[in-house]
């Protein structure tokens, strides 16, 4: 392995895609050479025994058939029965909706369920038929890998005690162990595949897997160059110390269980691993950026490059410069990077502010109610149009497009209006999709769950 990525030739079409070429982009560039260094990583086996769940993806794919994966997005009924402090029982409707009945826990009056229209309550103390009191140890929570494509549009947050920049840097070391595990000997002739394939439920053959996961890793380190504040090449260097002190510590023992079987030991090694890699990293991000940024402008090469000296305040500008300002290389200063550095800074100052923990927690969210009052007013443009007007077979065959095509041979102007709705409403959808299938209280069928609003809808 170390030969090949010397000298650059594989010789294997498994590995073609991770050559460096004349064409390949910087970004390209950054990610082969996160790959490698995992790969170094994993085939060595000389790693902190605390990323054995996510480096059995490479070791033992059929080992963590029905475990959970960290950073995956948890039955959110478990929070919501125990922060509902009043006395009372949870019921749930015949289609599984849950809800909560106080003071002695025993119905009194009848109601529609709010996701379905089904009855729930009921009389003299006795459920309405169907209707059946919760088991309070329900935990619906999905095992395996739950994300799907990658969706230009999609939120990223945090999970649990996680902040953002956290989930993504765990993500993409999972993102680099698929990718070579799709890409070994053993995944193409062994029966690792079938295993792998079983994990991730977004891919239906092995030879989709590398680029779905590298799709993946390019989008996560994205979202981390914007949520602290660095560019896309200072954030592959963060990866890089995380995967260079797994190594360094590749002697010391695990102290808790890394069989991910529930929940709480899921959580568990969240934390623990937050803690003792990725905490570290993040705490020290602009001392250690700007160490390797030294590092690379002493190379004589580069040192001599006069507009790098300049930007990376090597030396001052000429006092004839009128805007001096132009050429000082500053972080970006983003609503993530603020989420990024307040998650990092110590308890009090946390504390001290509940309101903006608050919001920075579900901002993801919050930042969709922007698009509410186009989705109202298509609802209301398109009900006014078809309403009694169109049966429900004619609803069933016609799509997005087809209606569109009919308003523009009536009104241009009403059309370019119901366009610009209807991307609203695409753009909302996708954002809130992935939370909507997880969280939301409406169970909608799978297929609708998967799928993006196009004109072909």
């Amino acid at each position: 392995l170390a030969l090949q990525i010397a000298t650059n030739k594989f010789g294997d079409e498994r590995l073609c895609n991770l050559e460096m070429k004349p064409t390949s982009t910087n970004h390209q560039i950054f990610l082969v050479r996160l790959i490698f260094h995992g790969a170094v990583m994993l085939c060595s086996g000389n790693y902190h025994k605390l990323l054995l769940p996510i480096s059995r993806i490479y070791t033992d794919p059929a080992s963590l058939r029905g475990k959970l994966f960290p950073t995956m997005i948890d039955d959110q009924f478990v929070y919501t029965k125990y922060s509902i402090q009043d006395r009372g029982k949870w019921y749930e409707c015949p289609n599984g909706h849950p809800y909560f009945i106080g003071e002695c826990g025993r119905p009194v009056v009848r109601d529609k369920c709010p996701d379905c229209g089904s009855r729930v309550g009921g009389i003299n103390h006795k459920p309405v038929e169907l209707n059946t009191e919760l088991d309070m140890n329900r935990d619906e929570t999905k095992t395996d890998y739950l994300l799907g494509r990658v969706n230009e549009h999609s939120v990223s947050s945090g999970e649990r005690t996680l902040g953002p920049a956290a989930v993504k840097i765990l993500r993409a070391l999972m993102d680099i162990t698929f990718i070579w595990s799709s890409c070994s000997k053993d995944c193409v002739e062994g029966s690792n595949s079938e295993y792998l394939l079983y994990l991730v439920k977004a891919v239906d053959n092995l030879a989709d897997l590398s680029e779905f996961f590298f799709q993946h890793l390019e989008r996560d380190i994205q979202d981390l160059a914007r949520h602290t504040g660095q560019n896309f090449e200072e954030a592959t260097f963060l990866i890089h110390l995380v995967i260079k002190s797994l190594i360094q510590r590749g002697n010391e023992t695990c102290r808790i269980p890394t069989d991910l079987t529930q929940r709480e030991l899921r959580d568990q090694w969240e934390i623990e691993f937050s803690k003792q890699f990725i905490q570290p990293v993040l705490s020290s991000i602009h001392t250690q950026v700007r160490t390797q940024m030294e590092q690379v402008l002493n190379e004589k090469r580069i040192a001599n490059n006069p507009l790098l000296r300049l930007v990376f305040e090597r030396e001052e500008p000429e006092a004839d410069n009128v805007l001096p300002h132009l050429w000082r290389h500053r972080s970006i200063v983003s609503l993530e990077h603020f989420s990024q550095s307040f998650s990092t800074a110590d308890s009090n100052t946390q504390q001290s502010c509940p309101l903006v923990h608050k919001f920075l927690r579900e901002e993801s969210k919050l930042c969709v109610t922007r698009y509410l009052p186009d989705i109202v007013q298509l609802q209301r443009r398109v009900r006014d149009r078809l309403v009694h007007r169109i049966d429900r077979r004619e609803a069933t065959d016609t799509n997005i497009r087809h209606f569109l095509d009919k308003v523009r041979q009536e009104d241009r102007r009403e059309y370019e209006e119901l366009g610009r709705l209807i991307e609203s409403l695409a753009t909302a959808w996708s954002k809130i999709r992935e939370d909507v299938r997880n969280n939301g209280r409406i169970r909608m069928e799978e297929s609708l769950n998967t799928q993006e609003i196009t004109p072909a809808t």
